[in-house]
């Protein structure tokens, strides 16, 4: 993996995807607790740490779980936390799955100056600052319209994408459309997966074992 030391571009704003139901992990994953703070404010850590400053959070069917354990949190308001500018939203199509949650989310902010975008879902734990800055350089020097980090052949977050393919994706129908499925549309110069050594990037926390082996592997990190 390349480590840059002066990175070329700022992140771009990101779409924090909390609108799911969280069946399988029986508790809305945002709101699990990690070593003493909700998983979400980790998230969002992550971003701000690598020098994110624009965030819209979509809750969809456990938005009022959130905004109880998360009082900041303002409907349609844009507050500020810890240096980052958070807006919430809610997804009015939760049914349709993440796809329309993304839609939810850049639909707000290709109102704003951005010229590219990101996306992170709470079941994909945010890597280090390098790897969000090294997408955000290659998204833009190879003029690509996605690109994503994968680790062993699995795939990661954040995923990046050009204004371009933003646009595209709030045109479509929520209802049978799938970002997975979108991805293959893209010619392979312009969808990049981009190998990284994160040991965050693969894990898929969508169970409470797999929550437990993530924080088992990472209180083992913290020990050494």
């Amino acid at each position: 993996m390349t480590t840059f030391q002066n990175w070329s571009n700022e992140l771009p704003p990101l779409v924090v995807l909390a609108g799911g139901k969280s069946e399988r992990m029986k508790k809305p994953k945002g709101l699990l607790d990690f070593f003493g703070e909700p998983w979400l404010l980790y998230q969002l850590s992550r971003y701000h740490v690598a020098g994110g400053k624009q965030v819209a959070l979509v809750l969809g069917f456990n938005a009022e779980p959130y905004l109880t354990a998360l009082p900041f949190l303002k409907i349609n308001s844009t507050v500020k936390y810890n240096q980052l500018n958070i807006t919430t939203l809610i997804n009015p199509l939760p049914a349709f799955g993440p796809f329309s949650t993304i839609q939810t989310g850049l639909s707000f902010l290709l109102k704003g100056q951005g010229t590219s975008f990101s996306f992170l879902a709470l079941d994909k734990p945010a890597p280090c600052r390098c790897v969000w800055h090294q997408l955000a350089d290659i998204l833009v020097t190879k003029k690509a319209d996605m690109v994503f980090p994968v680790r062993n052949g699995k795939d990661g977050h954040p995923v990046m994408i050009s204004k371009r393919f933003a646009q595209e994706i709030i045109s479509l129908p929520a209802e049978n459309t799938r970002m997975d499925f979108l991805r293959k549309t893209l010619p392979p110069r312009h969808c990049l997966a981009i190998e990284q050594t994160d040991k965050n990037i693969g894990f898929n926390l969508n169970t409470p074992e797999q929550w437990q082996d993530f924080l088992n592997q990472y209180r083992t990190e913290q020990d050494h």
